[in-house]
């Protein structure tokens, strides 16, 4: 089956599903404004759809109505369920904000966000355009009309995602990001006529560095305070004197 969306007419408002030969499947679901993207959960069962106006609805295949929430204070351009399970939906917006929304117990999804990504002063300063998961569902890319894609990692916090890094490279609006499924490049879409592709296993090597380097400044520095503490302190082992090096 291929899933259409009709969001190049604002008079359409709906969305609707053909099978491969072109015949229509069912009736078309409907939205109060124009639909800007939709998307098949990864199980197959589930049809998420997004407009203008900001509202998230959710469909079973059949065309059920299952859902329908206020997501944000503009356009929504882009969704995209998490893989491998689905139990994400992450969607970006006009309103420069990326929201992701989490599947509860009752296999719906919860209509307060389960965390804002694009948020001052690491979020985008514009429009965001596009937003992709990497294939572990592991990794968020983010494009925007600052010309900019940053990448988003799920971190051990409450396994909430946190920006790693920025990627600056287009001169014009980044309108579209793909990660590669092996999971070592991203692809990003700009309006300056370029697509460029990302060495995503450099990028985690410089993270790498970047941390370790932090740590050891925070070693450095505690070892410097407690130089004086270690050199001094009658009641400490010998062999702890030793902790920070030669003193």
């Amino acid at each position: 089956m291929l899933l259409k969306s009709s969001w190049h007419s604002s008079l359409d408002r709906t969305v609707r599903l053909w099978n491969l030969d072109g015949t229509l499947v069912g009736k078309p679901l409907n939205h109060d404004s124009e639909v800007t993207d939709v998307s098949f959960s990864p199980d197959d069962k589930k049809i998420a759809s997004v407009d203008a106006k900001g509202w998230v609805r959710l469909w079973t295949i059949n065309g059920e109505l299952l859902q329908k929430f206020v997501g944000h204070d503009g356009w929504i351009n882009a969704l995209m369920f998490s893989p491998p399970d689905g139990k994400f939906i992450a969607t970006a917006s006009g309103d420069k904000k990326i929201k992701l929304w989490k599947e509860n117990e009752k296999s719906e999804f919860d209509e307060e966000a389960y965390q804002t990504l694009a948020q001052s002063p690491e979020g985008h300063e514009d429009w965001v355009w596009d937003v992709a998961f990497s294939h572990d569902g592991k990794m968020i890319a983010s494009a925007g009309k600052d010309d900019k894609v940053k990448l988003w990692k799920q971190g051990s916090n409450n396994n909430k995602f946190e920006l790693i890094t920025t990627l600056q490279g287009h001169k014009d609006w980044v309108r579209a990001v793909s990660f590669r499924p092996n999971g070592k490049e991203l692809a990003s879409a700009s309006a300056d006529k370029t697509i460029i592709v990302w060495n995503l296993e450099k990028i985690n090597e410089i993270e790498a560095r970047e941390k370790q380097s932090v740590l050891d400044s925070l070693l450095k520095h505690g070892c410097n305070w407690l130089s004086d503490y270690l050199k001094t302190n009658q009641n400490i082992d010998q062999s702890d004197r030793s902790l920070c090096g030669p003193l």
